[in-house]
């Protein structure tokens, strides 16, 4: 925690520092939902996740001060808040106690003498009830909640307004986070120009209050005399619901990101900007932390770290210039990166895929793929090779070498296309393809007639099932979540098996909760699914590879496969007894 502010002052001014691109606004949101998850999972206690002092809850305040959170605050708020400083005579202060110490004062300055029913010193119960007092706080309730019911007004009214990753920040985070630290302290969100004097500052520390009241939805009132405001809550708390409610119906970024991706990326001026400092500092938390971040030393942030010097310590600021990445290195680096996403998409034996790569044929053979993904981004290669040769940045008659060079290093340190092994993978792949269509038939045909194939499963299996019967040989998932875990198991086709992680459905309070969140682990889709073939499983087993990772467990593969087996061989069993 002591290291994290200056590296979220870099991740969002200066490498995501496009504030007002939406792009740039996604690109964060999935970094968000990376620590969110990752929150979600681990934490012991749902209703404190975003109001202890975590790493997400300083994400979302960071955030809020970009431009796009300190123009929508500027927009709603500076005319209420400079409207209510400007009431500079209006007292406010509701707290009986205050109010009655202020009225004693005014009564001994004027009269010079105190009546002996109006002593100095007194306990807020004595100051609650003196008739006096009650009179004067009585005028000052009703005011209050007049300006808080302006105020809350002109957010519900402006919903469309808020920020796209905002509207992660639902129920009380929402207002502890964003709104109300712009209230309470207006001129740090550029606001006001100045400090609010002592009577304007209280009135908005009220107002802040009522709010915060609002979204906890409380039983009690911390402070007793905030109970009188109990019929302002009431009120309008089925308006705030809804008003929560519809802040988080916000459209799939995912979708929005693949579109500006496209919008974005196209324009001349795409740069980034980086200080050395910044540079130094980042530098060194990935050497300080190399042991966590990089436990592969042959992962890319492995071998960089271990080619890089030691980190530098910072330079004085006379010295701390910055570092401009170019738009042609940008382009260069999502080029390159789109090119081996198609590679690592196409057929081992296809023939674009043989050395040296032909970048051009490349592009078009992913544009006549099925996968719609796949095709936009061979039509926005092709576009990226147009626009880096027009740069300069690289030549169309050495076949675009320097690009092309890079892109065969990357498939080649992943592993994925070995030259020497070429004819060999094709060749395998055909004796698979063989093999299943030999199974297929087998399976689809039985005593001369044609059958379905009717899929096996879903089984559905918890942790402690699995990990009982020796399935489960290994688990990252943490003890307090395993209840709510549970696998599904099913083959939708001969010596094809599907094995999925399911999370359970957890319901809690949306104002203590993050939608997107409960999505995402609630989601029907599991949270990871793996893909197996028979002959995978089988081949694993003659090579003495016991474990099947599933990124959260690691399975027994002897123990998955003779499940299967099983499974298939009795679902047969019972087909020639229908048949029979």
């Amino acid at each position: 925690m002591a290291e994290i502010d200056s590296l979220l002052q870099t991740v969002m001014f200066t490498i995501y520092g496009n504030q007002y691109e939406s792009r740039e606004e996604h690109l964060l949101l999935t970094m968000f939902q990376s620590v969110l998850t990752h929150q979600f999972e681990t934490t012991p206690e749902y209703s404190s996740l975003l109001r202890q002092n975590t790493p997400v809850s300083r994400m979302m305040t960071t955030y809020t001060r970009r431009g796009p959170g300190q123009s929508y605050l500027k927009e709603i708020m500076a005319e209420k808040i400079n409207g209510l400083t400007e009431l500079a005579d209006v007292d406010l202060e509701i707290n009986p106690l205050k109010v009655y110490e202020t009225m004693v004062k005014q009564i001994e300055d004027n009269t010079g003498a105190l009546p002996d029913d109006l002593p100095r010193s007194v306990t807020a119960e004595f100051a609650a009830e003196n008739a006096q007092v009650q009179a004067i706080i009585t005028p000052r309730l009703k005011m209050l909640t007049e300006i808080a019911e302006g105020f809350l007004s002109t957010i519900i009214e402006a919903l469309e307004d808020v920020p796209h990753i905002c509207t992660l920040l639902i129920g009380g985070f929402f207002f502890l986070r964003f709104i109300n630290p712009a209230i309470v302290t207006p001129k740090i969100y550029l606001l006001l120009e100045r400090v609010p004097e002592e009577k304007p500052k209280r009135r908005l520390t009220y107002i802040a209050k009522m709010r915060q009241n609002l979204a906890n939805k409380p039983s009690y009132a911390k402070e007793p005399y905030m109970a009188k405001l109990q019929p302002f809550i009431q009120r309008n708390k089925d308006r705030v619901n809804k008003f929560l409610l519809e802040l988080c119906e916000v459209q799939d970024f995912y979708e929005s990101l693949e579109l500006d991706n496209y919008v974005a990326l196209s324009k001349r001026d795409t740069e980034l900007s980086i200080s050395l400092n910044e540079c130094y500092a980042t530098h060194a938390l990935l050497e300080k932390h190399n042991t966590e971040l990089a436990k592969d030393p042959s992962s890319h942030l492995g071998m960089i770290l271990q080619e890089l010097e030691a980190a530098h310590h910072s330079c004085q600021e006379k010295d701390n210039r910055a570092i401009h990445v170019a738009p042609d290195e940008v382009y260069f680096m999502e080029a390159k990166s789109a090119f081996v996403q198609i590679m690592r998409s196409l057929p081992h034996n296809a023939s674009v895929t043989k050395r040296p790569l032909k970048l051009e044929f490349i592009a078009k053979a992913a544009g006549q793929m099925k996968d719609p993904v796949m095709v936009r981004k061979g039509i926005r290669c092709m576009e990226l090779l147009n626009t880096l040769s027009e740069m300069q940045a690289i030549d169309r008659g050495d076949d675009y070498a320097i690009l092309r060079d890079e892109i065969e290093q990357e498939l080649a340190h992943l592993g994925r296309y070995a030259t020497t092994n070429t004819y060999l993978l094709s060749q395998l792949d055909t004796y698979k393809s063989y093999l299943h269509n030999v199974r297929s038939q087998s399976e689809g045909t039985r005593r001369g007639k044609e059958v379905k194939v009717k899929e096996l499963g879903p089984y559905k299996f918890t942790h402690a099932q699995l990990e009982k019967d020796g399935v489960i040989v290994r688990s990252n998932v943490p003890e307090n979540r395993r209840g709510n875990i549970f696998f599904m198991f099913r083959s939708p086709l001969a010596g094809t098996f599907i094995i999925s992680l399911h999370y359970k459905k957890v319901c809690v309070d949306i104002h203590t909760f993050i939608y997107p969140m409960l999505t995402a682990v609630g989601r029907a889709r599991g949270l990871f699914e793996l893909d197996l073939k028979l002959d995978d499983l089988l081949e694993m087993q003659k090579d003495g590879q016991d474990d099947l990772d599933l990124e959260y467990v690691q399975f027994d593969v002897s123990k998955v496969l003779s499940f299967f087996l099983n499974k298939t061989i009795c679902s047969q069993e019972v087909e020639q007894r229908e048949d029979s």
